[in-house]
């Protein structure tokens, strides 16, 4: 039993901390409990493991915020606030050599974040996706949720710019959102309204 438990505490160490062949992404800067309840972690190859500070994160890693606030840092100076009861996806860049991509990519499963990007060159974008909505950003601040039964996919703009795309409808041009206006996704697809400037996420 104590053999077993030295090799599953070898295994999350090093899915943790060692590096491996999985580029590391972005990392925790700021978590915070202020509820009780399921505590954040994040599951990489299958594995469940404690979310801390300072904790590298790769490509694949699903993170659940559970009772927390987290902030993640990217290696371009972008930064994710993720809510409480917030699951998110880190996704690989398409990169080559001569132009490797470090803008933020990641699929926002449940919850809210509020994301500053930092400004991307034209062709090396940050994305981010909800189940319904695709954003192609360049360097804006916005807020995005994700829907449910009751709600749909929703983004709100706090500064610059953002391209739009219905991911149920791929062949639809793309829409773009400008600052103080929001999307929602609802039965006819993306509806644009304008909208009060919100300064925080809800539920942080």
């Amino acid at each position: 039993a104590a053999a077993l438990m030295v090799v599953v505490l070898l295994g999350v160490y090093r899915n943790a901390f060692v590096p491996s062949k999985t580029p590391v992404v972005a990392h925790i800067v700021g978590l915070s409990t202020s509820a009780p309840g399921v505590r954040a972690y994040v599951i990489r190859e299958g594995i469940r493991l404690k979310l801390l500070q300072g904790m590298n994160l790769k490509a694949g890693d699903t993170l659940h915020s559970g009772a927390s606030a987290i902030d993640v840092s990217f290696a371009d100076a972008s930064r994710i606030h993720l809510a409480r009861n917030t699951t998110v996806q880190l996704e690989e860049a398409s990169s080559s050599l001569m132009k490797p991509s470090v803008a933020p990519h990641l699929v926002l499963r449940q919850g809210e974040l509020l994301a500053q990007i930092a400004p991307r060159p034209a062709d090396a974008p940050a994305r981010l996706a909800t189940g319904a909505i695709d954003v192609t950003v360049h360097g804006t601040r916005f807020w995005l949720r994700a829907g449910d039964d009751s709600v749909g996919d929703r983004i709100a703009m706090l500064d610059g710019s953002v391209s739009l795309r219905d991911r149920a409808r791929s062949v639809a041009a793309p829409v773009a959102l400008s600052a103080g206006k929001s999307a929602e996704m609802t039965a006819g697809g993306l509806e644009v309204r304008g909208e009060e400037r919100r300064g925080d996420v809800a539920g942080s």
